[in-house]
């Protein structure tokens, strides 16, 4: 199997069996945090696999990964929107930071600052998620954030804003130890997880392993 795509199934999976063991602690407790954590933690997978494979099209792939897994909630008892809306919003997540990382290739200097790009996918997502509620059911529309004006300006302005330190912090952090690497080539690829054994058998079991374990906690949590 080839490196990138063990590489994309290890993340795309990480990403989902954190979405799934970190969500049920998340809403098991009596504030509703979550917003904290979720883009960045996607935002972070995103990044960790496309410094590995220097490809644009694997942040795609490993986005939808992780929305498959979230699929899996289909076949147990609960409402369309908390499984459409959760698969939608990673693979929404992953297509900004997609847009985002394809200019930065393009264009390099055309944002000016890290927080301007951490700034620009955590409210892009939103504004193409808001794009997506406008084309679904009306019992969708009435179960977003757009439904009023308060859950509106929490989700689009304050959780944007906040989202937007927390990976700015990330980046800058990353800066420092080598490891965020925004304008990697094709050439430069930086796979840490699989360099110390270089063993497809390895590489194929642990990438299967993580994407079981992701399936088992999405269904059993």
């Amino acid at each position: 199997m080839d490196k990138n795509i063990t590489t994309v199934v290890f993340w795309g999976a990480l990403w989902g069996l954190v979405e799934a063991t970190l969500g049920y602690v998340l809403h098991s407790m009596p504030l509703s945090v979550g917003w904290f954590f979720w883009f960045p933690l996607a935002f972070y997978f995103i990044n960790k696999v496309y410094s590995s494979t220097g490809s644009l099209s694997s942040i795609l792939y490993t986005s939808s990964i992780a929305a498959g897994i979230k699929l899996v909630n289909f076949f147990l008892p609960t409402t369309i929107d908390r499984v459409i809306n959760p698969a939608m919003s990673i693979l929404l997540e992953g297509l900004m930071v997609f847009i985002v990382f394809a200019i930065i290739e393009k264009k390099e200097g055309f944002f000016q600052s890290k927080y301007t790009i951490a700034l620009t996918a955590s409210i892009g997502w939103r504004v193409l998620y808001i794009i997506y509620i406008l084309f679904m059911p009306t019992f969708f529309f009435t179960v977003s954030p757009m439904r009023a004006a308060k859950p509106f300006f929490k989700f689009f302005v304050t959780e944007s804003f906040m989202n937007s330190l927390f990976i700015y912090v990330y980046l800058k952090v990353s800066e420092r130890i080598g490891d965020a690497k925004l304008n990697v080539s094709k050439n430069e690829v930086n796979s840490k997880l699989f360099s110390l054994k270089d063993n497809p058998i390895i590489r194929i079991s642990v990438s299967l392993t993580v994407l079981s374990l992701a399936i088992f906690a999405q269904w059993a949590l």
